[in-house]
């Protein structure tokens, strides 16, 4: 009883299973890289409903989008703010579509009448005639008391 039994203990090294590591290092940058090409995807069409007095191109230059950037970073309220400063435009209607087509739904203010060489909108603002506009009535009465 004086000498003290030793008990070994075997130590298992783990082995690294570099394939598992590999196979899923390559799984996550595929996906990363996916991401970043599907963000860089362009508009390819662009449908303008509903305008009259403005052209499709200037619509498309006045919501900055002319150039064709990427679908996913373009804001559907960012298109109808820009729209929507412009004096001819009453309401404004953006859908973004699969396959990266946008669709801009336009109410304009109609053109009631040409007064002092500007043209009178319904809503009551008077613009410059800058597309030279002559179908409409011209107003020669003073209609600045009303």
């Amino acid at each position: 009883m004086g000498k003290k039994a030793e008990i070994k203990v075997k130590v298992k090294k783990r082995k690294l299973k570099l394939k598992r590591i590999l196979i899923c290092l390559i799984l996550l940058s595929i996906i990363v890289l996916s991401f970043f090409l599907i963000k860089k995807i362009p508009i390819k069409n662009i449908y303008i409903i509903g305008n009259n007095s403005l052209s499709d191109k200037e619509i498309i230059e006045i919501s900055q989008i002319s150039n064709y950037p990427s679908f996913i970073d373009t804001s559907k309220k960012d298109i109808i703010k820009k729209l929507e400063k412009n004096d001819y435009i009453k309401k404004v209607e953006v859908e973004k579509k699969f396959f990266n087509k946008i669709y801009i739904y336009v109410t304009e203010n109609k053109i009631i009448s040409i007064y002092n060489n500007k043209l009178l909108l319904e809503n009551g603002k008077e613009v410059e005639n800058i597309h030279n506009t002559y179908t409409v009535p011209i107003l020669i009465s003073n209609i600045s008391n009303i």
